[in-house]
C-alpha cells in the first residue's frame, strides 16, 4: 500500500496556518508530536488561526477533554494502571492504543495521576491555553495531593468544581483552608455532620463561589467567605440570620461582595430580611417578584429582588446585588 505525505513543513507560513486552522484541535497535538520542528511550529502558528481552546480535568476519573467553541472534540484518558498496563488516548469513537501513543508522548511514570498531569503538561505547552474547568472529590484518598495539583492552575483554571458523595466535614474545611484563591469555584457535594463542629470556619476566598447543595450554610458561614459573588441553593439561613447579615454589609462588612443570590429559599418574610435597613419598595414586576433597595454606609446602593417561584410550596429566591463605586 502506498502512504502518501503531505509536506506541511514545506508551506509558507500563512498557508501553513490555514491547514492548521482545518484540523480539530487533537489533531493539532498529535501533530505536534512527530518532531521539535513540528512542535515549534505548531505552538507558533496556531495561535495565529484565531481558534479558542479550553480543556476539561476531571481528576478523580483521569480523563482530559477539549472543548472547541463550546463542543467536546475529543478525550484524553489513562486507564488504571491496577488494572491494566495498557493506556490510550480516544478521538470520538476511535481509538488509539499504547502501540501508536508510546511514539507520541514522553511519559514514563507507572502512576495514573502521573500520566494525567504530564499529558495536560503537554497539552498546556503546545497550545498555553486556559483550563476550562478542573473538578475534583474530597472523597478521594489522595484529595490532599489533589489539591496541590488544582492550585498549580487554580489562576489559570476558569472554574473549579469541588463535587462527590456525601464528605466528612473535616474534608471540607480542609478544602476551604487549603484551595488558593481560585476564579470561580463551584461546590457539588454534601457534607456530614456539618453541625457537628463548633470551632471557627475557615475563611475561603473566591471571586465567584456557588454551592448547588447548600443547606448547611448559615449565617456564620456566610461570613467566612470572601469573594466577590456568591450563589446559594438550598441555603437553610433564616430571615433573623440573613437581616443580621445584610446590617453588616450595610456597615462595611465583606467589603468586596457585589452579589448574593439564595435560590430555593423558603418563604421570606421581607420585613424580618429589611429590618432596619431603611429599605424602599422601587419595583413590582408580577404577583410574586417584587424589589427593595438599600444605601449602605459609603454611599453605595444594594438592590434586593424577591422572587416567590413557587408559592404553593412555599419556594423563593433572594438575589442581592451591590452597586460598587
Amino acid at each position: 500500500m502506498v502512504v502518501e505525505s503531505f509536506p506541511i513543513l514545506r508551506l509558507p507560513s500563512l498557508a501553513r496556518e490555514k491547514v492548521l486552522k482545518f484540523l480539530i484541535p487533537i489533531q493539532v497535538f498529535l501533530l505536534s508530536q512527530f518532531s521539535k520542528r513540528m512542535r515549534y511550529a505548531v505552538k507558533s502558528e496556531y495561535r495565529n488561526t484565531g481558534q479558542e481552546l479550553s480543556v476539561s480535568v476531571h481528576s478523580s476519573s483521569m480523563l482530559i477533554c477539549t472543548h472547541f467553541s463550546g463542543k467536546i472534540t475529543g478525550e484524553f484518558y489513562v486507564n488504571e494502571i491496577e488494572i491494566s498496563n495498557e493506556w490510550g488516548m480516544r478521538i470520538g469513537s476511535k481509538s488509539f492504543k499504547k502501540r501508536f501513543i508510546r511514539l507520541t508522548l514522553r511519559i514514563y511514570n507507572r502512576n495514573s495521576q502521573e500520566y494525567t498531569k504530564q499529558l495536560l503538561e503537554e497539552f498546556i505547552d503546545v497550545f498555553s491555553f486556559p483550563i476550562a474547568k478542573m473538578s475534583f472529590s474530597p472523597d478521594k484518598e489522595d484529595y490532599k495531593s489533589m489539591i496541590q495539583w488544582v492550585n498549580t492552575y487554580s489562576q489559570k483554571t476558569q472554574l473549579i468544581i469541588v463535587n462527590g458523595p456525601r464528605v466528612p466535614v473535616e474534608r471540607y474545611f480542609y478544602v476551604l483552608e487549603h484551595l488558593e484563591s481560585p476564579n470561580n469555584v463551584e461546590f457539588q457535594l454534601l457534607i456530614e455532620d456539618h453541625d457537628s463542629r463548633s470551632s471557627r470556619i475557615p475563611t475561603f476566598r473566591a471571586e465567584k463561589i456557588k454551592f448547588i447543595y447548600g443547606d448547611f450554610i448559615r449565617l456564620r458561614h456566610l461570613k467566612s467567605f470572601n469573594g466577590k459573588e456568591y450563589i446559594i441553593r438550598e441555603a437553610t439561613i433564616n430571615d433573623k440570620e440573613l437581616n443580621e447579615f445584610l446590617r453588616g454589609l450595610a456597615a462595611g462588612a465583606n467589603p468586596n461582595l457585589r452579589r448574593l443570590k439564595l435560590e430555593r429559599y423558603g418563604k421570606a418574610v421581607i420585613d424580618d430580611v429589611l429590618k432596619n435597613l431603611r429599605a424602599g419598595k422601587i419595583g413590582e414586576y408580577s404577583d410574586y417578584e417584587e424589589q427593595w433597595s438599600f444605601e449602605l454606609e459609603n454611599g453605595n446602593q444594594a438592590i434586593l429582588t424577591y422572587d416567590e417561584l413557587l408559592p404553593r410550596i412555599e419556594e423563593s429566591s433572594i438575589d442581592i446585588v451591590i452597586n460598587r463605586d
